[in-house]
């Protein structure tokens, strides 16, 4: 992605969300006005998030806030700022849970983190107990409330929660 001089890396995610568009590319989380159509002879007005910079792996929206997993932890977007919500390292993807709105699973570098969207804002409720303790780049969760998990080279793993808990 290079729409102007200032602006490139290797894009990995892209969410539209409240007018803004965010690209979350190699070097941080970039966003600009949403236009349907950008000029091509004028510079694009991406801007760094403050806070941002590094490997940005994700950017989601979960009950209207925009959320984004980073080499160096979850991070949500406020007042136009990256806010860190968990330090554990290379959140690489969000999944919410079915039934429950307002609760979240990440897959990091180290496993599965939990979230809860309390004071209408997200944070962080801990480690899944039980989960991997390696990589889980890909989640979903199946019709039964099921996590799958999948490791890169050591295969998929079957995980069951109870969401009350975060266990």
């Amino acid at each position: 992605i290079i729409p102007d001089r200032d602006f490139f890396g290797t894009g990995y995610s892209v969410k539209i969300h409240r007018n803004k568009i965010y690209f979350g590319v190699s070097g941080g989380l970039y966003s600009a006005d949403w236009k349907s159509y950008y000029n091509p002879l004028n510079p694009a007005p991406f801007r760094l998030i403050p806070k941002s910079k590094g490997q940005v792996w994700d950017v989601d929206i979960h009950l209207n806030e925009v959320l984004f997993g980073h080499h160096e932890g979850t991070f949500r977007v406020e007042n136009n700022q990256a806010v860190q919500i968990a330090e554990t390292p290379g959140t690489w993807s969000f999944s919410a849970l079915k039934g429950y709105p307002e609760k979240l699973i990440a897959g990091n570098y180290t496993g599965l983190n939990a979230y809860s969207f309390e004071n209408e804002e997200w944070n962080f409720s801990g480690t899944i107990k039980g989960s991997p303790t390696e990589s889980c780049r890909i989640i979903a969760e199946d019709e039964k409330g099921i996590i799958w998990a999948a490791h890169p080279y050591r295969g998929v793993y079957r995980i069951v929660l109870d969401v009350e808990k975060n266990s």
